[in-house]
């Protein structure tokens, strides 16, 4: 039997009588849902009462999904989100928007069951059951979308160093895996949570639901009462799964999270560096594709590296982000302490940080972005601002080693002191004739580069030709069109940085050099796809002859005390398990020396110790020396120090760049933001 609800004002008090009938406004929620039920209980408007109850549900649910928000923010950009004053307001921003959307869903709602209601569509007694539907379908939502917050989180955590930090390289094979009894405790903790959250939000949405019935319907369609006692004793359990994840978070939660501290430095003593160092990191190098590669493309300088001097493979656990990568690979540190975790932030209104996108927390950016286009945040490249922990070069040149880093990320913009900076954004801001701005360190060196940018690519692409035609299988395996285009900038990317990098190093502007090249990983990302495997080795092989003519160029000029390290880590482009490859020659070193497998984290503490540095006990991989001869001064390692401090945090946070809109569109061009 239909039943038609009353079509004027209904009375509050009446409301609440058939509320408590059925059992609600009282026990351990009757405070918040009398306080969603608006008035002192005379008559009102059935959209009013509607429309009050929803923006009261709003504030409370809210607060309560602003919370594990703000927390699955703060956990995605460790260690930059921490201030108290940035917890508080994103806060503020991720309560009133989620807060906002929950009650634009449930005023919906409840406004659709209402219409029923009135038109004679709810059956008698099934009104507490259609409510009841409602609020298992909020509390679905909501439980899957903290789901996802949660499962982002984790991930975030795992990348950057676990819950329970960098535990150690085992057997110096590699970080240790597991994240520990705490840590499963923690995301236990993490999921009681979410259920709690949703079954509250769940409760509330329900309760709504009923009110607008009632006020729309009138008493006729609840029918008989109804026992609830399994309802009643769903609460305490609610409230004990609060409890367990507030102190699971304080338990167990990493140390990091609430605060980074990496100590103030201490004072060292190093040996006297012998001869000159030249790093060269080839992103999308890695060693099973080297090999494969090795019959078909003509390598003569990887292949003197390797038979004359010593190869290690290197472990590339996590995601293959090569800004977070490379910034490890020169810091040392995971990148929840070195602070870059995507290739670009956003800024956001009275936060004094920018949001990085982790790529691994796919899921959670998408959401995040559903809820921050009002705010209007403005989206920035990741820069030095960002970075926490202190690059090699940094402690180098501190401690009296003239350095020239060139083309590595996260190095704009280049600061005075920090040696010979040439920043990732120097090539691109050339390139586009536009006016430089903090690319180059010390700022001399700016105007000597513009003045010989024209004759350096003419240069290059000279070198580019000549390594070409002397290849048989680079010119067999050149691809046409598009392809062609983006192998042509890979290697003008990389032969470019190559020639100033030796023009640093040749000069003696620089005891140490450090150079990044991205080419061979921005081709094996984009280039050759739809392609079988041998094709695709084909056309990226001038871009590996290419990356093998600068190798010998280093090589060329080395003195017999002067050491040149090869990084190559997979890429993005890698297949999944690759593995890195490192090898290191000259005079000093062993040849045909083959060892253990490295870990990313080995790499800073190696390089210090080449210098006659000794390693911070705060590090967490270890100097590996065990290529040089016997008696070298380098073999011998300095005492451990407590650390090497942290990088001094900038007043304003990410320095802003007019050229930043177009440095995002470089790197989309070359396939690192989609």
């Amino acid at each position: 039997m239909d039943t038609q609800g009353p079509q004027g004002p209904v009375r509050l008090d009446a409301i609440r009588a058939q509320l408590r009938h059925l059992g609600y406004l009282s026990g351990p929620l009757s405070g918040l849902e009398s306080w969603m039920i608006a008035g002192r209980g005379g008559p009102s408007s059935f959209l009013r009462i509607n429309l009050i109850a929803s923006l009261r549900a709003a504030l409370i649910g809210g607060a309560l999904l602003g919370l594990p928000a703000t927390a699955a923010v703060a956990i995605a950009n460790r260690p930059h989100v921490s201030a108290p004053r940035d917890l508080a307001l994103l806060f503020l921003y991720l309560a009133s928007m989620l807060g906002a959307a929950l009650g634009v869903l449930e005023f919906c709602t409840d406004t659709a069951l209402a219409w029923m209601s009135r038109r004679g569509l709810v059956l008698v007694g099934r009104a507490e059951k259609l409510a009841a539907r409602v609020g298992l379908l909020f509390f679905a939502a909501t439980t899957l979308y903290l789901a996802c917050l949660v499962r982002s989180g984790r991930a975030a955590l795992r990348s950057s160093g676990g819950v329970a930090g960098v535990a150690g390289v085992a057997g110096r094979g590699g970080i240790t895996g597991g994240e520990g009894v705490a840590a499963w405790l923690l995301w236990i903790a993490a999921v009681i949570g979410v259920l709690a959250v949703g079954h509250l939000i769940g409760r509330l949405a329900r309760f709504g639901s009923l009110v607008a019935l009632v006020a729309a319907g009138g008493g006729a369609i609840l029918g008989e009462r109804l026992t609830l006692p399994a309802r009643r004793r769903l609460m305490l359990p609610a409230v004990v799964l609060l409890v367990l994840l507030a102190a699971g978070l304080l338990v167990f939660g990493p140390p990091g999270f609430y605060k980074l501290s990496l100590g103030s430095g201490s004072a060292f003593q190093r040996a006297e560096m012998k001869g000159k160092l030249a790093v060269i990191g080839v992103d999308g190098l890695d060693a099973a594709w080297y090999d494969r590669m090795k019959p078909i493309v003509d390598c003569p300088s990887l292949h003197r590296i390797e038979s004359q001097g010593a190869r290690y493979d290197m472990q590339a656990d996590g995601p293959r982000v090569p800004p977070a990568v490379w910034s490890t690979i020169a810091t040392g540190r995971p990148s929840s302490e070195h602070g870059i975790l995507g290739y670009q932030a956003d800024r956001l209104p009275g936060l004094t940080v920018p949001l990085q996108e982790r790529p691994e927390a796919a899921r959670f950016t998408f959401s995040l972005k559903l809820l921050l286009p009002p705010l209007r945040p403005a989206p920035s490249p990741v820069s030095s601002g960002l970075r926490r922990a202190r690059a090699v070069w940094e402690i180098l040149t501190e401690g009296g080693v003239a350095t020239a880093v060139v083309n590595w990320w996260a190095t704009w913009p280049a600061e005075p002191g920090d040696g010979t900076v040439i920043s990732e954004r120097a090539f691109t801001r050339l390139l586009a004739g536009s006016q430089p701005d903090r690319d180059v360190a010390p700022g001399p060196l700016q105007s000597d580069l513009a003045g010989r940018f024209a004759a350096d690519l003419e240069q290059v692409h000279r070198d580019i030709g000549r390594a070409r035609s002397g290849n048989t299988a680079v010119k067999s395996g050149t691809a046409g069109g598009s392809d062609d285009d983006l192998i042509r900038t890979s290697e003008v990317i990389d032969g470019y940085h190559g020639l100033v990098a030796r023009r640093l190093l040749g000069a003696g502007l620089a005891q140490a050099t450090f150079v990044y090249l991205p080419g061979l990983d921005i081709a094996r990302t984009r280039v050759g796809k739809q392609t079988a495997r041998t094709g695709q080795d084909l056309l990226l092989a001038p871009v590996l002859a290419n990356v093998d003519r600068i190798l010998g160029e280093f090589v060329a000029q080395s003195g017999p005390d002067d050491l040149v390290m090869l990084i190559g880590d997979p890429g993005r482009g890698g297949d999944a398990g690759a593995t890195g490859l490192v090898m290191v020659w000259g005079g000093r070193v062993n040849q045909g020396h083959r060892a253990r497998l490295l870990s990313r984290f080995d790499l800073g503490p190696t390089i210090l110790a080449l210098a006659g540095f000794p390693t911070a006990r705060d590090l967490p991989g270890s100097p590996v020396v065990d290529f040089l001869k016997v008696g070298d001064v380098a073999s011998r390692l300095a005492p451990r120090i407590e650390s090497y401090g942290s990088r001094p945090e900038p007043e304003a946070g990410s320095p802003e760049d007019p050229f930043d809109a177009e440095v995002l569109d470089r790197l989309r061009s070359l396939g690192y933001i989609q």
